[in-house]
């Protein structure tokens, strides 16, 4: 039976193979995570349980707000300089 850290490194190793978080080269069989896939896998949990979505679901969820938070800076920035 598995334990419960094992089970984490595996779903971890498996969302990185899958390109759903980033992970760092630790040298081992243990992925190490940056601190903004921290913070993703969190979001990724709450939408999980809020949402009832799949880590897939919620890595595109994320991914989307991304951009579009990312395209309002941009439209923010060019109300700016038309101003």
């Amino acid at each position: 039976m598995a334990t419960q850290t094992e089970t984490i490194t595996r779903c971890l190793a498996s969302s990185a193979r899958e390109g759903l978080i980033e992970t760092l080269d630790s040298g081992t069989d243990e992925p190490l995570l940056p601190r903004r896939a921290v913070v993703q896998l969190r979001r990724m949990q709450r939408l999980r349980r809020e949402l009832r979505v799949n880590f897939t679901g919620a890595a595109i969820i994320l991914d989307l707000v991304g951009r579009i938070e990312e395209l309002n800076r941009e439209l923010a920035e060019i109300h700016r300089q038309l101003q």
